[in-house]
Protein backbone atom coordinates (compact mmCIF):
# COMPACT_ATOMS: atom_id res chain seq x y z
CA UNK A 1 0.00 0.00 0.00
CA UNK A 2 1.30 3.45 -0.89
CA UNK A 3 1.57 5.84 2.04
CA UNK A 4 -0.13 9.17 1.45
CA UNK A 5 1.60 12.32 2.57
CA UNK A 6 -0.20 15.49 3.56
CA UNK A 7 1.12 18.90 2.65
CA UNK A 8 1.25 21.22 5.68
CA UNK A 9 -0.57 24.20 4.20
CA UNK A 10 -1.41 27.25 6.30
CA UNK A 11 -5.01 26.04 6.70
CA UNK A 12 -3.85 22.54 7.67
CA UNK A 13 -1.43 23.83 10.29
CA UNK A 14 -3.97 26.32 11.65
CA UNK A 15 -6.61 23.61 12.09
CA UNK A 16 -4.05 21.28 13.69
CA UNK A 17 -3.11 24.03 16.18
CA UNK A 18 -6.81 24.66 16.88
CA UNK A 19 -7.30 20.96 17.59
CA UNK A 20 -4.30 20.82 19.91
CA UNK A 21 -5.61 23.81 21.86
CA UNK A 22 -9.13 22.37 22.04
CA UNK A 23 -7.84 19.01 23.27
CA UNK A 24 -5.62 20.59 25.92
CA UNK A 25 -8.52 22.71 27.16
CA UNK A 26 -11.06 19.82 26.91
CA UNK A 27 -13.18 21.78 24.46
CA UNK A 28 -15.66 20.70 21.81
CA UNK A 29 -15.01 22.55 18.55
CA UNK A 30 -16.51 22.94 15.12
CA UNK A 31 -14.66 24.08 12.02
CA UNK A 32 -16.45 25.76 9.12
CA UNK A 33 -15.08 27.14 5.90
CA UNK A 34 -15.31 27.20 2.15
CA UNK A 35 -15.22 23.93 0.16
CA UNK A 36 -11.68 22.83 -0.56
CA UNK A 37 -10.11 24.65 2.39
CA UNK A 38 -8.74 21.39 3.81
CA UNK A 39 -11.08 20.98 6.76
CA UNK A 40 -11.80 17.29 6.26
CA UNK A 41 -8.17 16.35 5.54
CA UNK A 42 -6.91 18.31 8.56
CA UNK A 43 -9.50 17.01 11.00
CA UNK A 44 -9.33 13.38 9.92
CA UNK A 45 -5.52 13.48 10.04
CA UNK A 46 -5.66 14.85 13.58
CA UNK A 47 -8.26 12.31 14.72
CA UNK A 48 -6.22 9.40 13.31
CA UNK A 49 -3.06 10.48 15.13
CA UNK A 50 -4.62 11.23 18.52
CA UNK A 51 -6.48 8.86 20.83
CA UNK A 52 -9.89 9.91 22.14
CA UNK A 53 -10.40 12.34 19.25
CA UNK A 54 -13.38 11.81 16.97
CA UNK A 55 -14.31 13.39 13.65
CA UNK A 56 -18.03 13.88 12.99
CA UNK A 57 -19.16 15.40 9.71
CA UNK A 58 -22.27 17.52 10.12
CA UNK A 59 -24.62 18.47 7.30
CA UNK A 60 -27.11 21.30 7.15
CA UNK A 61 -29.96 18.82 6.84
CA UNK A 62 -29.05 17.07 10.11
CA UNK A 63 -31.49 17.41 12.97
CA UNK A 64 -30.22 17.80 16.53
CA UNK A 65 -31.24 14.20 17.21
CA UNK A 66 -29.28 12.92 14.18
CA UNK A 67 -26.27 14.98 15.27
CA UNK A 68 -26.23 13.54 18.77
CA UNK A 69 -26.85 9.99 17.52
CA UNK A 70 -23.89 10.36 15.15
CA UNK A 71 -21.69 11.46 18.05
CA UNK A 72 -22.85 8.48 20.13
CA UNK A 73 -22.10 6.11 17.24
CA UNK A 74 -18.58 7.54 16.88
CA UNK A 75 -18.05 6.93 20.58
CA UNK A 76 -19.26 3.35 20.20
CA UNK A 77 -22.43 3.90 22.25
CA UNK A 78 -26.04 3.14 21.43
CA UNK A 79 -28.62 5.92 21.34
Amino acid sequence: MIEQKTLGTTNFLTIQALCIDAQQESQFIGVVGYPGAGKTISLTAYSKKNPHVYYVRVTTSMSAKQFFLTILQKLGLEG
